[in-house]
């Protein structure tokens, strides 16, 4: 790289957010809260079994663990949207069916979901580039508990490669995603600068959370969201997936994006 393209930033750590980044749960986690509501026939129809778009892009980075608020991030908000657009009473076998329930019974739900959880694209490519040049790696999850267990031992040859594993259910945690305490534990703990570090993030309240942290931010959001909102939040990159990923711009040799290309052009051929 010429001197007059020298990045501006000397990076000298990547973290990881762990849930829609690394791994495909999302649309797992969508199912397990339909299944732990067991809503009535009328309001059921109007999910069609998913999540609405207007409720999901709401609920989307928020904590999810005990440690961090035993779902108080999340739940609240879908109990009031079924309420307010579904319409429900709110009740189950005659009594008030509460957030904290609604976490619990989403738990149970997700830890039997998740045997079916796939990495996303580009991670496992990115994360192997990453470690053979020995850049430390971290990962910042609001995920803990039983489900956090079962996603390291389902990915284990995964998560092996980062030094740094901040979780939901860590003590030293005060405030889960939007504040920053996750990414400033992770810096801390893998001995570099927040402005030093490059996340990679989907959600908004997970790259605010980095933002506030004062890390550099890649977004990598779902599909349907406005790209421009991540932009404006202070987001230096945005992707439709991580096989777009170019690392020259952060002084990184590494190009996904090249890579798969190669791969793609050598099936072609073959």
């Amino acid at each position: 790289m010429e001197a007059s393209q020298a990045p501006a930033v000397n990076i000298k750590s990547c973290i990881f957010d762990v849930d829609g980044t690394l791994l495909d749960t999302e649309s797992l986690s969508d199912l397990a809260i339909l299944r732990a509501l067991r809503l009535p026939p009328e309001v059921k129809e109007l999910t069609q079994n998913q999540i609405p778009w207007e409720l999901k892009s709401h609920i989307l980075g928020l904590p999810s663990y005990g440690g961090v608020g035993g779902g108080s991030g999340w739940s609240p908000v879908v109990l009031r949207f079924f309420k307010e657009v579904g319409g429900w009473d709110g009740r189950r076998g005659g009594r008030e069916y509460t957030a904290s329930k609604l976490w619990g019974d989403w738990e149970m739900e997700m830890n039997e979901l998740l045997e079916e959880c796939r990495v996303c694209r580009g991670a496992a490519m990115l994360v192997n580039e990453l470690e053979a040049r020995e850049m430390p790696l971290g990962i910042a999850t609001s995920s803990g508990g039983e489900g956090w267990s079962i996603k390291m031992q389902k990915h284990a040859n995964l998560f092996d490669k980062f030094r740094v594993i901040v979780t939901g259910d860590d003590p030293s945690i005060l405030h889960g995603k939007p504040a920053p305490d996750m990414y400033l534990s992770a810096s801390d703990r893998l001995g570099v600068r927040p402005e030093e570090c490059l996340v990679f993030e989907d959600s908004k309240a997970g790259c605010a959370s980095a933002i506030s942290a004062g890390c550099h931010v890649v977004a990598v959001p779902d599909r349907r969201c406005d790209k421009t909102d991540f932009w404006e939040m202070g987001c230096e990159e945005v992707l439709g997936s991580l096989e777009e990923f170019k690392g020259e711009k952060w002084g990184l040799d590494v190009d996904i994006r090249r890579m798969v290309g190669e791969r793609k052009r050598r099936s072609r051929r073959g």
